[in-house]
């Protein structure tokens, strides 16, 4: 693979770890392809098995004359064209994928599990032949869109369910990332290290390793919070402290922590929703905040555990954040307190940094969907 695929491949894995919003990240990947490969118009489909056919979730370069004959796509599409490689297909324009508006259409198949979930079209008035090199890197990019949509259609799912469901659908994902996208990437970067051997002074594939270094970096973090295990093998202080620690060396941000009572024996339940909301909340920080330091806090006493993440950056507004719907970090909070019937309350203000309190009792009971604590104070601290 050669330096501008892997490129593409690092880009996109940061629009996947930066967005939290499926439509706006899948629109993203859409210009990264269309600019990477010199095509108009790249869109994403989503599969419905219901109707048989293919309809269109993001795009990139659709005029309005042509959205309208994009919008849904048959299923037979996929039998169509002549296939390179194992999911990518050249359907020539007389094929009659779209008739008489442009003259080649690549399409690369969406997979989950062995079934199709959607498919990434790149279409062109140009004749397009794509070379092995750039089969292989349409395959890989496939496998990340399949594997961010589905991720991001778990997440809807996993609302309201029960903290250990979430677990094991975390633990699920964990385990596709480490057995195909890990290996992948284990042996590409084997393969990259074969010919650099041969080619020492080759300065593009010096920075193709680095690259996938980079890339296999991320992959481990990433699997590190889909699947803290050592927040039940440790205890939630090692754990904690453990992960602040990688935490700092990936952001520059610096974690002050203090704590009371974590040593005590604490429900598996309660300790996992503890590191997940405190995981969240700096997330967000090294993602929005723009700060160099952030304060954490933990307690525990005979009854319940209180939590504390505090921070003097930039600051927003979070009432029209959680009414819109698509800020699952904060959401997903405030569903783990409420599942095991704790509250959460978010303090912050545009300029005025924020603050993210919770308390979760040691003997959780679960709320109604409709009982949910939250409080929101806009005014800042």
């Amino acid at each position: 693979m050669n330096l501008e695929g892997v490129q593409l491949l690092a880009r996109l894995a940061e629009v996947l770890n930066v967005q939290q919003d499926l439509d706006r990240a899948l629109e993203m990947i859409c210009k990264e392809i269309a600019e990477a490969f010199e095509v108009p118009i790249v869109g994403v489909y989503l599969f419905d098995p219901k109707s048989e056919r293919f309809t269109l979730k993001a795009a990139c370069g659709l005029e309005d004359n042509l959205h309208k004959t994009y919008a849904s796509l048959p299923y037979h599409l996929l039998e169509e064209g002549d296939r390179y490689g194992r999911f990518v297909r050249v359907i020539p324009n007389s094929d009659g994928l779209v008739r008489g508006l442009l003259r080649t259409s690549v399409v690369v198949d969406l997979i989950r599990e062995g079934k199709p979930i959607g498919a990434l079209l790149l279409a062109s008035e140009e004749e397009l032949s794509p070379s092995e090199e750039e089969v292989h890197i349409l395959e890989c990019t496939a496998h990340q869109i399949s594997l961010a949509i589905s991720y991001f259609l778990l997440l809807e799912q996993l609302r309201g369910s029960s903290v250990k469901a979430r677990e094991e659908e975390r633990r699920y994902i964990a385990r596709e990332l480490h057995d195909q996208l890990g290996q992948a990437l284990t042996g590409l970067k084997l393969m990259v290290e074969s010919k650099a051997k041969e080619s020492p002074e080759n300065r593009a594939l010096k920075e193709i390793q680095e690259l996938i270094g980079q890339i296999i970096s991320q992959l481990r973090g990433l699997l590190f919070e889909l699947q803290p295990s050592a927040v039940v093998r440790k205890g939630l202080l090692r754990a904690l402290q453990c992960y602040f620690e990688r935490y700092t060396d990936q952001t520059g941000v610096r974690v002050i922590f203090n704590s009371s009572g974590l040593r005590r024996k604490l429900p598996s339940e309660v300790k996992i929703v503890v590191f997940r909301i405190i995981q969240e909340a700096l997330t967000n920080v090294a993602r929005h905040a723009k700060v160099d330091e952030v304060k954490v806090e933990v307690k525990a006493d005979r009854d319940r555990i209180t939590l504390v993440v505090e921070d003097r950056g930039v600051g927003f507004d979070p009432e029209p954040a959680l009414k819109s719907g698509t800020t699952y970090g904060l959401t997903s909070m405030l569903d783990r307190a409420t599942a095991l019937g704790g509250w959460l309350r978010i303090d912050s203000a545009p300029g005025k940094g924020t603050r993210i309190a919770a308390e979760i009792p040691l003997k959780p009971h679960v709320r109604s969907s409709t009982d949910k604590t939250i409080s929101v104070n806009t005014d800042g601290h």
